[in-house]
Order: structure tokens, then sequence, then C-alpha cells
């Protein structure tokens, strides 16, 4: 109880300071005077006979105050008078340590968004996701989903179930878990007035249950909804509620078209409702049960389709060991069931994995993109740390003396080190402080153009503010510490002589060195800088193939608007024929996929002579277009002619084929004429055409043949169309969307863009990471800069002496300049040595991402090194010109 109320009186005097000292005073006057009038001795008699004043001072404020807290605030308010004093200085190292702090919250913020935060679900830690791994010739005939394959062990790994198969675990493990289903798909959404694709998640009935999640208004899904013959229900998102009903509540039972099926809102979820992984948005959620209705194509009674993913909620009190070993027999036991007699199959087995994060593969393709970002930021707080370092090393030389005298009237070096930490501590909480500002923006930006295809909202969050802190108390320990130690340390005698103007002092040498590692460092940046730049060129200048000028581009997809396959066939030639009607319009083309968007279609070929490999069959890629495609779209025919309006579905098929295809299958020659099989289906070559590319810049042309679309054999769900134009092709894209319209009101246009956007698009990451480290290599570049300069500036100040000295004896102004460059260019070098080898082991890590250029790229290296040489000389002239114009008789007189 004690202690208690001497800790209350301790923190009320926090507050009574002024007053409790005034108090203390009278009471020290109050007992003079009596000792005076007492023994009759004069005012300074009594005070000696009193003893020492300052000691009863200091032993009466610890009873009733934290001396601890009252030498911080003294030394705060000190620190914060140096600042003021030097405010060019402060105005760079909150700068610098706002800047490095700043990257690293917007980063930290991105990560803790999409790999460290949990899904807004009650209990996440209760959830558990499944998983199989096994080797190639598992029992599944079709495998749609996240999944993994190791070329090296030929293991592969998924997340994805048939339905039949969850419906199995759903209900043999009810006692010890909740199981459910789903699966994100894109559909098209239909409301009064608008028409476009939305994304959507197909779910088991007791998704909502199981999960915990409670709309806003309305119901969840329930199990009764996911049965055959149930009236289709959606659940909507709040985004989507807002975009399309104004968060009007009379949106609750109103009726929305999905893929041609009606169905009625019987419930609207909150805002911080995502999908099964942080940053994945959904519009729509609707019952698996529905899909055969919709035509979604993921079925829900056929077991050799494996779709639906799988996550758990354990039941409380249900031992996880019981529970793996459980769901992998009931798993290994419905794979044996599905093995076809006789066959060799490998039996996959379960996996049990945490799912309180979502679906761990998407967060491994997230963590990859953000590594590199995260290496980037790094690099620059450690450059602003030791740019601080470095100018708090060369501004202590210029307050030696004042520690000297400070230590000679009684402090303590560790007061003096705890005083100069302060003001670090000060510099970093500042720089803290501006890097919260700027990480949200900072954040932002890098989600929009880093991570196109997710959605998030990253701020300062109570996360990213204890980082920032965390990242300013390590940044003022990492920048106060050595200058704060090595100016207080040795024999300060010389200092109290000669004002501190030791020319050759260690601390000096400190700040080179430091310099030097932020040369190091920032090589390192301009380096890689100068691979993803060089990448980024070379992506640009790759020839695709064909003639990208001019030419719109845009998708439909009839399928998810309740199409047949038969009606998606007129719909492609009557859209055809109405495009091609459109003022400015040259040419109309189609094709399953378009062209660099990153989407393949790949089968197995049998060509007369060549033999394949058992575990390699023949492969070729596939294109369905349309006749005239590859005339139009400017891939030079080189033998036999292109697709024509006559190869219908009803002709004998044929194919054109491309050179790879030619030089891998065929040994080179002329093919036209020839035969080769694919699906069982025997194909004439009437035509070979120059390699182009299909799915990406980066990649060589693969074998490729290209049909007819209706000769495919195959439904079209989707095409895509591409407009060869007169004029600039976006002026026609209102045209193009009335001209859809007019045929059908329910069928969205997507992604409208020219084939020049969708090719930029293609190589979206590398060019933002190019432009992610290059601004921060010339950020670091200009950080080596100012610390180069503030060391100069200072072994400038305290060599004025020698300088005069040197002026005196005859040496001419440009040699003076020259002395002080070099030095600074030596300093450079030193730097240069240790940072290009560390630049060169360190690009070969990044040599997957690298295109047309080898991680040791001699110009890359010579750029980096050129450019801090000359910032180096940049930095040292101003102080170089400034110590030519000193007068030797101004300089020996000081001396």
């Amino acid at each position: 109880m004690g202690s208690l109320t001497e800790l209350l009186l301790k923190l009320r005097a926090i507050f009574r300071r002024r007053r409790l000292n005034q108090d203390l005073e009278d009471e020290l006057a109050f007992h003079l005077e009596m000792k005076q009038s007492r023994s009759g001795l004069s005012p300074l008699e009594a005070r000696r006979a009193f003893g020492n004043e300052s000691r009863f001072r200091e032993a009466c404020r610890d009873l009733w105050t934290f001396r601890w807290l009252e030498a911080l605030q003294r030394d705060a308010r000190f620190g914060l008078r140096m600042l003021r004093r030097n405010p060019a200085f402060t105005l760079v190292a909150v700068l610098s340590l706002g800047i490095g702090i700043g990257a690293n919250a917007a980063i930290f913020s991105l990560a803790h968004e999409l790999l460290l935060k949990s899904l807004p679900v009650p209990a996440p830690e209760q959830l558990r996701l499944l998983t199989w791994v096994g080797g190639k010739d598992v029992p599944f005939d079709s495998i749609s989903g996240y999944g993994d394959f190791d070329d090296k062990t030929q293991m592969q790994s998924s997340g994805s179930f048939s339905y039949p198969a969850f419906l199995a675990l759903r209900d043999r493990l009810a006692p010890t878990a909740q199981v459910m289903a789903f699966r994100a798909v894109r559909v098209t959404a239909a409301t009064p007035g608008e028409t476009d694709l939305a994304r959507a998640q197909v779910v088991s009935g007791n998704y909502f249950d199981a999960l915990g999640l409670k709309p806003i208004a309305g119901r969840g899904i329930q199990q009764v909804d996911d049965n055959a013959g149930a009236t289709p229900v959606v659940v909507i998102s709040s985004q989507f509620w807002q975009r399309r009903f104004a968060s009007d509540l009379r949106a609750l039972g109103s009726p929305i078209t999905m893929n041609g099926q009606v169905y009625s809102i019987v419930g609207i979820l909150g805002p911080n409702i995502s999908g099964m992984s942080p940053g994945d948005r959904m519009d729509l959620y609707y019952p698996a049960s529905t899909q055969p209705q919709n035509g979604t194509h993921y079925p829900v009674a056929d077991n050799s389709f494996w779709w639906a993913q799988i996550f758990v909620r354990l039941n409380p009190g249900t031992a996880e060991e019981r529970f793996c070993v459980e769901a992998d027999t009931i798993f290994r036991q419905m794979a044996l069931a599905d093995a076809k007699p006789g066959a060799k199959v490998d039996i996959p087995q379960l996996r049990v994995e945490s799912g309180a994060q979502g679906i761990r593969f998407m967060r491994q393709n997230m963590s990859t993109r953000l590594g590199g970002l995260v290496a980037v930021a790094a690099l620059v707080l450690l450059i602003a740390c030791a740019n601080l370092a470095s100018l708090m090393l060369a501004r202590g030389t210029a307050r030696r003396r004042e520690m000297a005298v400070r230590l000679s009237l009684g402090s303590g070096r560790w007061q003096l080190v705890r005083q100069l930490l302060t003001e670090s501590l000060m510099l970093a909480l500042a720089g803290g402080l501006l890097g919260l500002v700027i990480a949200s923006p900072l954040a932002a930006t890098i989600a929009k153009f880093g991570a196109a295809d997710i959605v998030v909202n990253p701020g300062v969050n109570q996360p990213v503010l204890l980082f920032a802190f965390a990242v300013s108390l390590l940044a003022a320990l990492v920048v106060g510490l050595l200058p704060a130690l090595r100016l207080t340390r040795g024999d300060m005698t010389p200092a109290l002589k000669d004002g501190g103007k030791q020319a050759n002092s260690p601390k000096l040498a400190a700040g080179r060195l430091l310099v030097a590692g932020q040369v190091a460092l920032s090589a390192i940046l301009l380096v890689g800088a100068g691979l993803a730049v060089r990448t980024l060129i070379n992506l640009s200048k790759v020839d695709v193939g064909f003639h990208a000028e001019r030419l719109l581009v845009f998708q439909i997809s009839p399928s998810r608007s309740g199409y047949t396959a038969g009606r998606s066939l007129d719909l492609y030639a009557q859209l055809r024929q109405r495009l091609a009607s459109i003022p400015g319009v040259q040419d109309v083309a189609l094709t399953r996929e378009s062209l660099i968007a990153g989407s393949v279609t790949t089968t197995t070929v049998n060509v007369p002579g060549y033999v394949a490999m058992p575990d390699h069959p023949a492969r070729a890629w596939v294109m369905g277009v349309s006749d005239g495609f590859l005339g139009m779209i400017g891939i030079k025919l080189l033998a036999g002619r292109d697709l024509m309006p006559g190869d219908g579905a009803d002709a004998p098929p044929v194919a054109v084929v491309n050179q790879a295809f030619v030089r891998k299958y065929m040994s080179g020659g002329n093919p036209v004429g020839k035969v080769f099989t694919k699906s069982k289906k025997e194909l004439q070559i009437v035509g070979m055409c120059q390699d182009a590319k299909y799915a990406s810049v980066r990649e060589p042309a693969p074998p490729t043949m290209y049909l007819s679309y209706p000769q495919s054999g195959v439904e079209i769900p989707s095409m895509a169309f591409a407009l060869r134009t007169s004029v600039p092709p976006l002026s026609i894209a209102n045209a193009v969307r009335r001209t859809v319209a007019a045929i059908d009101t329910q069928l969205p246009v997507a992604e409208l863009r020219t084939q020049e956007e969708q090719i930029a698009l293609s190589v979206g990451p590398e060019r933002f990471f190019a432009a992610f480290i290059a601004a921060f290599g010339a950020l670091a570049t200009l950080l080596a800069a100012i610390g180069l300069y503030g060391v100069m500036a200072y072994s400038v100040a305290r060599r004025t002496s020698e300088i005069g000295i040197r002026l005196a004896l005859g040496a001419r102004r440009p040699d003076v300049v020259w002395l002080v460059v070099r030095e600074s260019i030596v300093v450079v070098c030193a730097g240069l040595a240790v940072g290009m080898p560390a630049a060169m082991l360190l690009a070969r890590l990044i040599r997957s991402g690298l295109y047309g250029v080898e991680p040791v790229d001699p110009l890359s290296l010579a750029g980096g090194a050129t450019l801090l040489l000359a910032v180096a000389a940049l930095a040292a002239l101003a102080p170089a010109r400034r110590a030519s114009r000193v007068d030797p008789m101004l300089a020996l007189r000081c001396e």
C-alpha cells in the first residue's frame, strides 16, 4: 500500500513541479535562516555549516519525483534547442529517416494486409485448409485450381477436390469438424441498367454458418439452399451493393441475373468480408447446387473433376492429430475407389494446414512479389541510417569542445551519451511520424501498380504504428550510438586548447567509413536498377511476330449469359459482321484467347516420323481462330495458304503451323500437304507461318497450330475479337459497346483495350519493379551524396589552417580543389570495391527475372560506378571551392 501511495505521489509531482521546487527553495531558505539565527553565524558561514545545498535538493527531489524522467526532460529540451540551431541538418536528417521508415512501413503495411493478417471471421485459428500431395499418376482425370508440380521429384500438390469428395468428408467428419467447400469464379451479373463481369464464390450450404459470417442485412446461404431443385439465391458484398444498388436496402429480394439464370438476393455482407485470402474481394456468393443452371461448368455430381477447395473449422475439444489421421484415411479410401482397375496409380496423401490466413498458394505468390520490395526498402533504410550517422559524426567534431567543457564541469560520459542518444531518438521519432504520413499513399501506389489482381486498403493501423515505432527506435540506436561513443571517448584536453580541430581524428575516419558503406549499398541498388531497366527495355523491343499497331481487342463470354454452343457460334459470326461495318474498322478477326494475355491451350499431337519420349509426349499450343486471322493480325505466311471461309465445321480439318512446330516435329522443310493427328482427328497442314508470341513476350514462340474455330470440336465459352482500324483504336470503343449491346444487352464487353496496352500490361510487374528500384536507387545516391557532402564540408572546416598554410606556401586554388575532390573519390572507390562484387553476387539471385541481360552486365556495373563517382565529385565540389577561397592571412591568424 505504501509503495502504491509513493508511486501516486511521484506521478502527481510530475504536474506540480514548479510549485514543489518553490516549496523546496522556501524550506531550504527557512532552514538556513534558522541556523543563522540560532548560532549567530553570518549568511556565508551558515551556508558552509549547512552543507552541500545541491545534494540536499537532489535528495529531496529523489523522494517526490522520478529522477530519470527529469533527466530525460532536460535532455529533450536541450536536444530540441540544439536541433533548432541547425535547421538544415535537422531537415536533412528527418527527411532521410522519414523516407527510409516510410518505405519500410508501406511494405510492412502490404505484407500485414496480404500475408500476416488473419481472415476477418470469428476464431480464425480454428480454421484448417485441406490440400493433398501425390505423384503424377493420381487417379483424377481433371484438376482445376491452385497447385504446383515439381519437375525434379515428379510430385504434385493441389488444393482441389471433387464435390462428391467434399460431401463424403463433410458427412464423415461431422462429429469433429465443420467441412465447407468453395471456389472463385467469374460470372456475368446483370442488374437493371447494368451488365458486367463480377467475381463470385461458389459455396457449399454450410459455408456461412461454418465461418461464422453474419450479413449486415438479410441472411446468409443455408444448407437448404444447396439442395437440388432449391430456389437460386445469392448473397452480395457491400461493395457490389453500393456499386449496383446505391446502398438501398430494397435490394433484398431483388432479382439479379447471373449467366442467364435469375437469382434472388437474400443477404448483404459487411465491408470487411473478403474472399478466402486477404485481398481477394468477392462480389457475389451463391450455392454450388445451382451451377448446372447457370453454366459455371463445375459439376457437383462428377467425381472425376476436382475443382472445389475445402476449409475446415475444428470443433472445440477436437484433437488435431486424430482429425488428421481420420481425414487422411477417408481421403485415401475415396482415391482408391476412383482408381481404374489394373491401372498404375499414386495414392495421394492429405495435408492439413493452418487456414487462419487464407489460401497458402495465393500467399506464396504474393510473398514472391513483396520479397524484392522488402529488400530494396531495407537497403534504403540502412543507407539513410548510415547517412545520418556520418552526418552526426561530422557534426559531432564541431561539438567536441562543448563535450570537453561539459566533462570538465563534472558531467559523466554516460550522461553525455544519453544526451546524444536523446537527440537521435527525437530525430528518429520525427522521421517515423513523417514515414507514417508517407506510408499510406506509398502502399496504395504499390498495391495499385504492383498487385493489380488484388484489392487491398493498406493504412496506418496498430501493427503498422508498432512497426514504425520499433523501426524508429532501432534507427535511433543505429544512428546515435556510434557517434555518441566516439565523440565522448579519449582525452578531451586537446579539444579545450584548439577547439577540437584535429584534422585526422578517428571521428572523421569513422564518418568516411560510413559514407563508403552508403556507397556500397547504393551500388547494389543502382546495379539492380540498371538490370531491371535493361530488362524492361529488352522486353519492350521484343518482336512479337505480328503488327500490334492500331489493333483494338476485347472479349465476350456468351456461355456466362446462358448461350449454348450452337448459339455462341451464330453470335460470333453475327457480331463479326456488324463490327466490320463500324466506320474506321478495316478488318475483324477472332481468336479463342487474347494475344499476350497469359492464357494458353495446349494439346498432345502425333506427327508421323517424330518419336516422342514416354514421359515427354509431343505437345503444341492450339489457337482457334477465324478465317483470315493470320493476314489481319500481321503474321507472315511463309508457305501455303491462310485459313479461309470454306474451312467450316463440315469441311475437312486443316491447320496452319508455325516454324517452331516444323523445326521440332518435322525436321524443317515444307510441311504443306502433310498430316498429323490431334485428339484422334487427322488434320492436313495447309500453310506455314512465321513464329509469333502468344501468351507472353518473355517466352520463345512454342510449336503452335492455328485451327479454324468452328473445326475445333470443343465448346468455345468465350471469344476474343481483334479489330484493325484506320483511326485511333480507342476512338471507336463506344461504338463497339453499342454494337454488342444492340445484339444482347446482357452480354458484357470485357478487357476492351488496344493490343499495345495489352502488351504493356503483360510486362506491368517488370515495369513497376524497374521504376521502384530506380527511384530508390536515385534516392540512395542522393543520400550518399548528402553524407559525403557533410563529411567533406566538416573536413574542410577543420582543415582551414592546413589549407591556409598550403596557399601561403604557393599552392594554386585548382590544386586545393583537386585535393578535396580526390579525397571524396577515394571514399567512393572504397565503397565501390565492396559494393560492386556484392551487387554481382546478389544479381545472380534474380537471374530468372532478367530478360536479355546477364547478371554480370558490364553496362549496368559501369553505369552505376560512373554515376556514383560523378555524384561524389559534385558533392565535394562545393566544399572544395569554399576551401580554395580561404584567405591565408586569416587562416594563419586564427592558428
